[in-house]
């Protein structure tokens, strides 16, 4: 780019095409390398199920490795919902007469808003499905 002029004009479809399908690709074998202590984890749990009350595989730093650093947020919707509910689940009687709900409840909330949120990109995708690749 340094020596050369810079082309910003859209590539033709199949060169954008190739260009996600290589990114693709190369992203989901980041994500594999990367499940790895997951998988193992839970292998583990399977021989052991008792094993699973005392460590979630997904709580470890191996599993937040991924959405702290690749992600668009620092852990999983999941995660989140666990970790307020480990967090704050002394404080829910505080809770429920200060601010008037559980965490649970919060949790559930942030849960759903979550799920409309999803609703509303899988509406977006779809309508964009309709839309020619030059807009």
């Amino acid at each position: 780019m340094a020596k050369g002029d810079i082309d910003v004009g859209i590539p033709n479809p199949s060169i954008l095409q190739n260009y996600l399908d290589q990114s693709e690709a190369l992203l989901h074998e980041m994500h594999m390398s990367l499940q790895k202590p997951w998988m193992v984890a839970f292998e583990a749990m399977a021989h052991n199920p008792s094993a699973a009350r005392d460590v979630s595989p997904l709580s470890t730093a191996e599993a937040l490795r991924e959405p702290i650093f690749y992600g668009g947020e620092s852990a999983y919707n999941f995660q989140y919902e666990e970790l307020a509910l480990q967090k704050y689940g002394a404080d829910n009687d505080w809770l429920n007469s200060n601010v008037g709900f559980p965490i649970d409840e919060a949790c559930i909330v942030a849960r759903k808003l979550g799920e409309l949120q999803m609703q509303k990109l899988l509406g977006v995708h779809e309508a964009m499905r309709k839309t020619h690749p030059n807009e």
